[in-house]
């Protein structure tokens, strides 16, 4: 019979899952570069997944670890582009935006079995993916929202015509119309990137909350 997992040994695999993955997901949030893993080291980190997930005792840690590696993420992409301005903040946020959902997808990959297990077990309404949207919108987007809003008014109002500011203009209204999303959830693109998708038939209760925001700021 196999020994029980302890909660004091949780940061025994806490590691072993930053090790093999983790770190290499933040490395890339950072600084753009590709974490090194292949398809025996997400193995390796979804079986710890797994078993701690299966354990009422380190079920609850390993959810909290996925959701504060996605906080420390979005904290620090946070405190790189607060202080930018003009194009300079306009790029830092559609890139780091990118880099958080690549993050989230992956971590919504490895994490899987939360949602089998423990998100049943805790009667939790949420998905991995909304926990994980709630994050971005606290701990990044809505920090930096109004600063946001101000430069795509001048760029939509100034740049309409330039090929490369539309499409930034684009980027940033994409993302506003999916924070809006009753049942997000992130999903692989055609570029190997995550994407945000709705799930819901449903309408939303409040809708258009994001959308409201940049129409009423916007005039």
């Amino acid at each position: 019979m196999k020994s029980k997992i302890k909660p004091e040994d949780f940061p025994i695999y806490k590691e072993q899952l930053k090790n093999q993955m983790i770190d290499g997901l933040l490395y890339y949030v950072r600084d753009g570069i590709h974490p090194q893993y292949d398809r025996r080291s997400f193995l390796d980190c979804y079986n710890i997944v797994q078993k701690l997930g299966n354990n009422d005792e380190t079920s609850e840690l390993l959810f909290k670890y996925h959701d504060e590696v996605i906080e420390q993420a979005a904290t620090e992409c946070y405190e790189k582009t607060k202080d930018l301005s003009g194009f300079e903040f306009i790029d830092a946020f559609i890139i780091y935006t990118e880099r958080l959902n690549f993050l989230i997808l992956n971590m919504e990959k490895v994490f899987e079995f939360l949602s089998v297990y423990y998100l049943v077990y805790a009667k939790e309404k949420k998905s991995l993916s909304e926990f994980a949207m709630d994050i971005y919108k606290k701990c990044f987007f809505d920090k930096l929202q109004t600063k946001l809003f101000g430069l795509l008014k001048e760029l939509i109002n100034n740049g309409q015509n330039n090929e490369n500011i539309g499409n930034k203009i684009k980027s940033i209204l994409k993302i506003i119309n999916y924070l809006d999303f009753v049942r997000p959830k992130i999903v692989k693109n055609n570029k190997n990137l995550g994407e945000w998708i709705e799930t819901s038939e449903l309408s939303n209760s409040n809708p258009n909350t994001y959308q409201k925001m940049w129409n009423d700021f916007k005039g």
